[in-house]
């Protein structure tokens, strides 16, 4: 736009400077470039919002470990002393933390719903505009996709895997304490953790190509679904519809066979991951307690460690169970 209105600039006979094309090459380069999308700019106005549902995750996290210190104080000083004020107080002390983690948790996903809805009402105007510009030049081409990819993208933010996320890197905190336990049931644990992020891995691998491919042509779909509809006059007239309909359907089967060999590959890996933290949650008590009998632990660190274990891999669970929402989201964007 700028060499454009360049263009038309009137040169007076006593200008005695650049050439005109010169210097219109040389304003250009100056100008400054712009190195990411509007897109991702969007996305940054919103890094306070993020920040705030960091801070919150990490008061929710370290909120986790109230009810493996309640057992703790259970086992080994309440059942020791028989002091029923005591295990009132703790008690008490318990159920108003749990009220505020379930409040912290409640106010991150109200600001996760909050930021979609606003990257939503910020860019819906941009896109449809370019869509419609789109339209204009490349007619019947699928430009409503992109709103539909908008919307997907707002639903994501919105979704158990992002929470997901901000939870999974606070897992050495849970292996920090576990290892303050036992060093050997640390060991332990850290050998479930790497073994779900295999899991994770390998669900990546073989779930992303098959619903990357599903969303391609399920777009293909919908908009030979759309193109038909609008010239739906002229293809009945011509006697079009039963070869229309019998492409359709064979775009579409293609698609539905690529979606289910996907959700069916992220199913084995949802189970085999629920399978191994509920494996590893068990497999850590049997063995605090066989560490608590040789007297290399108490019976309190023995069930905390068995509580931590499952929360320390429940994020990773979550996340491996909603992969597909979040290479949804990729893809959208």
């Amino acid at each position: 736009a700028v060499s454009q209105d360049l263009s038309f600039s009137f040169e007076p006979d006593f200008y005695c400077g650049p050439a005109p094309q010169a210097r219109q090459e040389n304003l250009v380069s100056s100008l400054p470039r712009k190195k990411t999308s509007e897109l991702a700019d969007a996305l940054k106005a919103f890094r306070n919002s993020f920040f705030t549902v960091g801070v919150f995750s990490l008061f929710v996290n370290v909120l986790m470990l109230v009810p493996s210190i309640y057992m703790m104080q259970v086992y080994d000083r309440v059942l020791a002393s028989g002091n029923e004020t005591t295990l009132l107080m703790i008690t008490l002390l318990l159920m108003g933390l749990f009220i505020l983690m379930g409040m912290l948790e409640m106010i991150r996903s109200f600001v996760l719903g909050r930021v979609g809805a606003r990257l939503d009402l910020k860019m819906n105007p941009r896109v449809f505009t370019a869509a419609f510009e789109r339209n204009l030049v490349s007619p019947g081409s699928n430009t409503a996709q992109s709103l539909h990819d908008l919307s997907t993208l707002r639903s994501t933010f919105g979704g158990n895997a992002l929470v997901a996320l901000f939870d999974t890197p606070w897992l050495p905190i849970y292996l920090w304490v576990i290892y303050a336990f036992s060093t050997e049931l640390g060991h332990f644990t850290l050998g479930g953790a790497i073994l779900l992020a295999i899991l994770a891995v390998v669900n990546e691998r073989v779930s992303k190509p098959l619903l990357d491919s599903a969303q391609k042509i399920g777009s293909q779909s919908n908009n030979m679904a759309a193109n038909n509809l609008r010239n739906a006059e002229v293809i009945e007239a011509m006697g079009m519809l039963p070869q229309i309909r019998r492409r359709w359907t064979e775009l579409h089967t293609r698609y539905l066979r690529e979606q289910t060999l996907a959700s069916d590959r992220a199913a084995m890996m949802a189970s085999a991951t629920k399978v191994v933290r509920m494996a590893m949650q068990s497999l850590v008590l049997g063995y605090g307690a066989l560490l608590t009998i040789d007297g290399k632990m108490t019976a309190g660190m023995m069930i905390a460690a068995s509580i931590l274990t499952g929360r320390a891999l429940a994020p990773m669970e979550l996340l491996i169970g909603n992969w597909k929402q979040l290479i949804t989201g990729r893809a959208a964007y």
